[in-house]
Protein backbone atom coordinates (compact mmCIF):
# COMPACT_ATOMS: atom_id res chain seq x y z
CA UNK A 1 0.00 0.00 0.00
CA UNK A 2 2.46 2.41 0.94
CA UNK A 3 4.55 1.85 -2.76
CA UNK A 4 1.00 2.31 -4.27
CA UNK A 5 0.99 5.96 -2.66
CA UNK A 6 4.25 7.03 -3.36
CA UNK A 7 3.65 6.02 -6.73
CA UNK A 8 0.43 7.49 -7.61
CA UNK A 9 1.88 10.84 -5.98
CA UNK A 10 5.45 10.86 -7.77
CA UNK A 11 2.89 9.67 -10.87
CA UNK A 12 0.90 13.24 -10.50
CA UNK A 13 4.29 15.23 -9.43
CA UNK A 14 5.47 14.14 -13.12
CA UNK A 15 2.48 15.21 -14.47
CA UNK A 16 2.54 18.65 -12.89
CA UNK A 17 5.97 19.34 -14.11
CA UNK A 18 5.67 18.58 -17.51
CA UNK A 19 2.57 20.53 -18.10
CA UNK A 20 4.22 23.90 -15.90
CA UNK A 21 7.11 23.63 -18.39
CA UNK A 22 7.52 26.29 -21.15
CA UNK A 23 7.68 25.15 -25.07
CA UNK A 24 10.82 26.46 -26.63
CA UNK A 25 11.29 27.50 -30.51
CA UNK A 26 12.86 24.31 -31.46
CA UNK A 27 12.13 22.80 -34.87
CA UNK A 28 12.50 19.28 -36.74
CA UNK A 29 14.26 19.86 -39.86
CA UNK A 30 16.23 17.99 -42.44
CA UNK A 31 19.40 19.08 -44.25
CA UNK A 32 18.75 18.73 -48.28
CA UNK A 33 22.03 19.61 -49.62
CA UNK A 34 25.15 21.48 -48.39
CA UNK A 35 25.18 24.84 -50.84
CA UNK A 36 28.96 26.01 -49.87
CA UNK A 37 31.79 26.01 -46.95
CA UNK A 38 33.97 28.91 -45.98
CA UNK A 39 36.87 28.15 -43.76
CA UNK A 40 38.60 30.42 -41.56
CA UNK A 41 42.23 29.77 -40.02
CA UNK A 42 44.89 31.62 -38.08
CA UNK A 43 48.83 31.36 -38.99
CA UNK A 44 48.90 28.11 -37.57
CA UNK A 45 46.30 26.48 -39.95
CA UNK A 46 43.90 26.12 -37.04
CA UNK A 47 39.96 26.77 -37.54
CA UNK A 48 38.65 29.78 -36.21
CA UNK A 49 35.55 29.86 -37.60
CA UNK A 50 33.23 28.09 -40.61
CA UNK A 51 30.53 29.40 -41.89
CA UNK A 52 28.64 26.74 -44.17
CA UNK A 53 25.60 27.85 -46.31
CA UNK A 54 23.06 24.45 -46.35
CA UNK A 55 19.62 24.00 -47.77
CA UNK A 56 16.92 22.76 -45.03
CA UNK A 57 13.26 21.75 -45.16
CA UNK A 58 10.97 22.08 -42.30
CA UNK A 59 8.55 20.03 -40.77
CA UNK A 60 5.56 22.25 -42.59
CA UNK A 61 7.77 21.19 -45.56
CA UNK A 62 8.89 25.34 -46.40
CA UNK A 63 12.76 25.05 -47.61
CA UNK A 64 14.54 27.64 -46.37
CA UNK A 65 18.54 28.61 -46.60
CA UNK A 66 20.64 29.14 -43.39
CA UNK A 67 23.79 30.22 -42.65
CA UNK A 68 25.38 27.25 -40.05
CA UNK A 69 28.46 29.14 -38.09
CA UNK A 70 30.46 26.87 -35.92
CA UNK A 71 33.84 27.87 -34.34
CA UNK A 72 35.97 26.46 -31.76
CA UNK A 73 34.34 27.25 -28.75
CA UNK A 74 30.84 26.17 -30.16
CA UNK A 75 31.23 23.41 -32.45
CA UNK A 76 27.97 21.48 -33.62
CA UNK A 77 29.79 20.29 -36.97
CA UNK A 78 28.84 19.68 -40.16
CA UNK A 79 25.84 18.33 -41.12
CA UNK A 80 25.65 15.93 -44.12
CA UNK A 81 23.12 15.70 -46.66
CA UNK A 82 19.61 13.80 -45.75
CA UNK A 83 20.59 14.18 -41.81
CA UNK A 84 17.45 14.90 -39.45
CA UNK A 85 18.42 17.91 -37.21
CA UNK A 86 17.21 20.41 -34.41
CA UNK A 87 16.85 24.18 -35.50
CA UNK A 88 16.60 26.98 -33.25
CA UNK A 89 14.41 29.77 -34.32
CA UNK A 90 14.96 33.61 -33.42
CA UNK A 91 12.38 35.98 -34.73
CA UNK A 92 14.98 39.11 -36.05
CA UNK A 93 11.45 41.41 -37.33
CA UNK A 94 8.51 41.10 -38.86
CA UNK A 95 9.66 39.61 -41.81
CA UNK A 96 12.38 37.30 -41.10
CA UNK A 97 13.46 34.75 -39.13
CA UNK A 98 16.68 33.23 -38.53
CA UNK A 99 17.35 29.48 -38.15
CA UNK A 100 20.57 27.57 -36.15
CA UNK A 101 21.20 23.98 -36.52
CA UNK A 102 21.94 23.08 -32.68
CA UNK A 103 21.83 19.14 -32.43
CA UNK A 104 21.28 16.16 -34.32
CA UNK A 105 17.47 14.63 -33.96
CA UNK A 106 17.94 11.13 -31.99
CA UNK A 107 14.46 11.87 -29.82
CA UNK A 108 13.12 8.27 -31.61
CA UNK A 109 16.04 6.33 -30.38
CA UNK A 110 16.19 7.95 -27.04
CA UNK A 111 12.40 7.24 -26.79
CA UNK A 112 13.03 3.48 -27.34
CA UNK A 113 16.11 3.51 -25.01
CA UNK A 114 13.56 4.65 -22.49
CA UNK A 115 10.84 2.35 -22.89
CA UNK A 116 13.52 -1.10 -23.08
CA UNK A 117 14.78 0.68 -19.48
CA UNK A 118 11.09 0.94 -18.00
CA UNK A 119 10.68 -2.47 -19.18
CA UNK A 120 13.65 -4.15 -17.37
CA UNK A 121 13.24 -2.12 -14.15
CA UNK A 122 9.66 -3.16 -14.17
CA UNK A 123 10.81 -7.18 -14.90
CA UNK A 124 13.76 -7.24 -12.43
CA UNK A 125 12.17 -4.80 -9.77
CA UNK A 126 8.52 -5.44 -9.79
CA UNK A 127 6.53 -2.70 -8.45
CA UNK A 128 9.83 -1.18 -7.12
CA UNK A 129 11.53 -1.10 -9.97
CA UNK A 130 8.48 0.93 -11.44
CA UNK A 131 9.12 3.06 -8.46
CA UNK A 132 12.41 3.90 -8.92
CA UNK A 133 11.86 5.02 -12.70
CA UNK A 134 9.51 7.26 -11.95
CA UNK A 135 11.25 8.94 -9.32
CA UNK A 136 14.59 9.11 -11.98
CA UNK A 137 11.79 10.91 -14.08
CA UNK A 138 10.67 13.04 -11.89
CA UNK A 139 14.55 13.88 -10.63
CA UNK A 140 15.11 14.48 -14.55
CA UNK A 141 12.06 16.93 -15.13
CA UNK A 142 12.86 18.70 -11.98
CA UNK A 143 16.26 19.61 -12.84
CA UNK A 144 15.18 21.00 -16.56
CA UNK A 145 11.44 22.67 -15.24
CA UNK A 146 12.50 24.00 -11.43
CA UNK A 147 16.46 23.71 -11.25
CA UNK A 148 17.62 25.52 -13.64
CA UNK A 149 14.91 28.40 -14.28
CA UNK A 150 15.68 29.04 -10.75
CA UNK A 151 19.32 29.57 -11.60
CA UNK A 152 18.00 31.92 -14.35
CA UNK A 153 16.63 34.28 -12.02
CA UNK A 154 20.65 34.39 -10.21
CA UNK A 155 20.05 31.80 -7.64
CA UNK A 156 23.58 29.57 -6.73
CA UNK A 157 23.19 26.59 -8.60
CA UNK A 158 25.51 25.30 -5.93
CA UNK A 159 22.97 25.87 -3.10
CA UNK A 160 19.99 24.45 -5.64
CA UNK A 161 21.74 21.12 -6.46
CA UNK A 162 22.39 20.56 -2.54
CA UNK A 163 18.77 20.65 -2.04
CA UNK A 164 17.81 18.74 -5.15
CA UNK A 165 20.62 16.10 -3.61
CA UNK A 166 19.27 15.87 -0.31
CA UNK A 167 16.05 15.40 -1.93
CA UNK A 168 16.94 12.60 -4.07
CA UNK A 169 18.97 11.00 -1.14
CA UNK A 170 15.73 10.90 1.62
CA UNK A 171 13.82 9.58 -1.47
CA UNK A 172 16.49 6.55 -2.23
CA UNK A 173 17.19 6.17 1.76
CA UNK A 174 12.81 5.97 2.18
CA UNK A 175 12.96 2.78 -0.06
CA UNK A 176 15.26 0.73 0.37
CA UNK A 177 16.49 1.22 4.04
CA UNK A 178 13.89 -0.65 6.88
CA UNK A 179 13.29 1.78 9.74
CA UNK A 180 13.24 5.23 10.17
CA UNK A 181 16.29 5.33 12.42
CA UNK A 182 18.62 3.98 9.05
CA UNK A 183 16.80 6.67 6.80
CA UNK A 184 17.72 9.47 9.55
CA UNK A 185 21.58 8.25 9.63
CA UNK A 186 21.90 7.56 5.83
CA UNK A 187 20.93 11.04 5.06
CA UNK A 188 23.07 12.57 7.77
CA UNK A 189 25.72 10.22 6.03
CA UNK A 190 24.89 12.03 2.83
CA UNK A 191 24.29 15.80 3.57
CA UNK A 192 28.10 15.53 5.52
CA UNK A 193 29.41 13.83 2.59
CA UNK A 194 28.31 16.47 0.08
CA UNK A 195 29.04 18.99 2.56
CA UNK A 196 33.26 17.95 2.10
CA UNK A 197 32.13 17.39 -1.68
CA UNK A 198 30.97 21.32 -2.23
CA UNK A 199 33.90 22.50 -0.74
CA UNK A 200 36.60 21.00 -2.29
CA UNK A 201 34.72 21.23 -5.56
CA UNK A 202 34.06 24.88 -5.42
CA UNK A 203 37.44 25.85 -4.37
CA UNK A 204 39.22 23.70 -7.30
CA UNK A 205 36.78 25.28 -9.48
CA UNK A 206 37.16 28.61 -8.25
CA UNK A 207 41.29 28.97 -8.59
CA UNK A 208 41.70 26.45 -10.68
CA UNK A 209 40.58 26.89 -14.89
CA UNK A 210 38.52 23.38 -14.95
CA UNK A 211 35.93 23.89 -17.81
CA UNK A 212 36.87 27.44 -17.94
CA UNK A 213 35.95 27.98 -22.16
CA UNK A 214 33.30 25.27 -21.88
CA UNK A 215 31.39 26.36 -18.80
CA UNK A 216 31.92 30.19 -19.71
CA UNK A 217 29.83 29.53 -23.08
CA UNK A 218 27.06 27.81 -21.54
CA UNK A 219 26.68 30.08 -18.12
CA UNK A 220 27.17 33.19 -20.78
CA UNK A 221 23.50 31.15 -22.54
CA UNK A 222 21.55 31.61 -18.96
CA UNK A 223 22.96 34.51 -16.32
CA UNK A 224 25.97 36.51 -16.58
CA UNK A 225 26.02 36.63 -12.50
CA UNK A 226 26.42 32.69 -12.37
CA UNK A 227 30.07 31.70 -12.32
CA UNK A 228 31.70 28.58 -14.20
CA UNK A 229 32.87 27.80 -10.85
CA UNK A 230 29.51 27.03 -9.85
CA UNK A 231 28.01 25.12 -12.64
CA UNK A 232 30.81 23.36 -11.67
CA UNK A 233 31.14 22.51 -8.17
CA UNK A 234 26.91 21.16 -8.92
CA UNK A 235 27.84 18.93 -11.74
CA UNK A 236 30.31 16.96 -9.03
CA UNK A 237 27.73 17.07 -6.38
CA UNK A 238 25.06 15.79 -8.46
CA UNK A 239 27.53 13.39 -10.24
CA UNK A 240 28.65 11.99 -6.99
CA UNK A 241 25.65 11.28 -5.46
CA UNK A 242 24.73 8.18 -6.39
CA UNK A 243 28.52 6.99 -5.37
CA UNK A 244 27.99 8.64 -1.94
CA UNK A 245 24.80 6.61 -1.87
CA UNK A 246 25.75 3.59 -2.62
CA UNK A 247 28.70 4.09 -0.12
CA UNK A 248 26.73 4.76 3.04
CA UNK A 249 24.07 2.13 2.15
CA UNK A 250 26.66 -0.24 2.32
CA UNK A 251 28.75 0.58 5.05
CA UNK A 252 24.91 1.31 7.20
CA UNK A 253 24.13 -2.56 6.58
CA UNK A 254 27.09 -3.63 7.69
CA UNK A 255 26.37 -2.45 11.10
CA UNK A 256 24.35 -6.20 11.57
CA UNK A 257 27.47 -8.14 10.73
CA UNK A 258 30.01 -6.54 12.33
CA UNK A 259 28.11 -6.30 15.75
CA UNK A 260 27.82 -9.94 15.22
CA UNK A 261 31.19 -10.44 14.97
CA UNK A 262 32.45 -8.32 17.66
CA UNK A 263 29.89 -8.14 20.07
CA UNK A 264 31.75 -6.83 23.00
CA UNK A 265 33.97 -4.32 20.94
CA UNK A 266 33.83 -0.75 22.15
CA UNK A 267 32.41 1.87 19.72
CA UNK A 268 36.45 2.78 18.74
CA UNK A 269 36.59 -0.78 17.39
CA UNK A 270 33.60 -1.02 15.66
CA UNK A 271 34.27 2.41 13.64
CA UNK A 272 37.61 0.31 12.75
CA UNK A 273 35.84 -2.50 11.49
CA UNK A 274 33.22 -0.81 9.83
CA UNK A 275 35.98 1.27 7.79
CA UNK A 276 37.47 -2.09 7.34
CA UNK A 277 34.56 -4.25 5.84
CA UNK A 278 33.41 -0.88 3.81
CA UNK A 279 36.93 -0.42 1.92
CA UNK A 280 35.62 -2.72 -1.04
CA UNK A 281 32.40 -0.69 -1.94
CA UNK A 282 34.69 2.28 -1.44
CA UNK A 283 37.27 0.81 -4.19
CA UNK A 284 34.17 -0.82 -6.16
CA UNK A 285 32.46 3.03 -6.11
CA UNK A 286 35.60 4.98 -7.20
CA UNK A 287 36.17 2.52 -9.96
CA UNK A 288 32.85 2.94 -11.18
CA UNK A 289 32.68 7.17 -11.15
CA UNK A 290 36.66 6.70 -12.97
CA UNK A 291 35.37 4.01 -15.44
CA UNK A 292 32.26 6.38 -16.29
CA UNK A 293 33.75 9.73 -16.71
CA UNK A 294 36.71 7.83 -18.91
CA UNK A 295 33.99 6.73 -21.18
CA UNK A 296 32.16 9.88 -21.56
CA UNK A 297 35.53 11.46 -22.08
CA UNK A 298 36.82 8.84 -25.04
CA UNK A 299 35.01 10.84 -27.98
CA UNK A 300 37.36 13.68 -27.13
CA UNK A 301 40.40 11.76 -26.65
CA UNK A 302 39.39 9.68 -29.77
CA UNK A 303 39.14 13.22 -31.63
CA UNK A 304 42.56 14.14 -30.42
CA UNK A 305 44.57 11.66 -29.81
CA UNK A 306 46.74 12.58 -33.71
CA UNK A 307 47.70 15.69 -32.32
CA UNK A 308 47.95 16.08 -28.40
CA UNK A 309 50.48 14.72 -26.20
CA UNK A 310 49.59 13.48 -22.58
CA UNK A 311 49.87 17.23 -21.13
CA UNK A 312 47.93 18.41 -23.39
CA UNK A 313 44.50 15.91 -22.96
CA UNK A 314 45.35 16.52 -19.12
CA UNK A 315 45.15 20.20 -20.19
CA UNK A 316 41.57 19.73 -21.89
CA UNK A 317 38.81 21.26 -20.63
CA UNK A 318 36.32 18.23 -20.55
CA UNK A 319 39.15 15.87 -19.69
CA UNK A 320 40.74 18.16 -17.01
CA UNK A 321 37.13 18.63 -15.40
CA UNK A 322 36.49 14.83 -15.67
CA UNK A 323 39.81 14.45 -13.50
CA UNK A 324 39.01 17.07 -11.08
CA UNK A 325 35.77 15.12 -10.43
CA UNK A 326 36.66 11.92 -10.07
CA UNK A 327 39.12 13.12 -7.15
CA UNK A 328 36.09 15.31 -5.58
CA UNK A 329 34.19 12.60 -5.87
CA UNK A 330 36.85 10.00 -4.14
CA UNK A 331 36.90 12.52 -1.61
CA UNK A 332 32.97 12.15 -1.22
CA UNK A 333 33.30 8.41 -1.30
CA UNK A 334 35.44 7.84 1.77
CA UNK A 335 34.15 10.65 3.74
CA UNK A 336 30.80 8.57 3.62
CA UNK A 337 32.49 5.35 4.19
CA UNK A 338 34.28 7.14 7.66
CA UNK A 339 31.05 9.41 8.16
CA UNK A 340 28.47 5.77 8.28
CA UNK A 341 31.08 3.95 10.29
CA UNK A 342 31.07 6.72 12.75
CA UNK A 343 27.29 7.09 12.97
CA UNK A 344 26.55 3.18 12.65
CA UNK A 345 29.09 2.58 15.43
CA UNK A 346 27.17 4.84 17.82
CA UNK A 347 23.36 3.11 16.85
CA UNK A 348 24.84 -0.56 17.62
CA UNK A 349 26.34 1.14 20.79
CA UNK A 350 22.87 2.59 21.83
CA UNK A 351 20.87 -0.48 20.87
CA UNK A 352 22.96 -2.47 23.07
CA UNK A 353 22.02 -0.14 26.10
CA UNK A 354 18.53 -0.79 25.34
Amino acid sequence: MKFKKLLSTIFLLIILVSCSSNKENYLDAKVIRIISNVTMQDEKANVQNRITKIEIELSTGERVVINQESNSQRAIGTPEEGDNVVLSEQIVDENKTAYQIIDMQRSGNTWFAIIFFVIVMSVTGGVRGLVFFLILAFIFLLLIYVILPLISFGISPVILTLLLSLFISWIINFLIQNNTKKVKLSIISNFSSLIVITLFSYIFAKFGSFGSFLTKEMTSTIIQKITPASFIASSIILTSLGGIINVSTSTLNLANEVNKNFPNADSNKLILNMIKYSRQAVFMNFLFIFTIYLGLAMPVMAYKYDVLTLNSFINTDIISFYLIAVSIGGLGIISSSLITSVLSANFIINTRKK
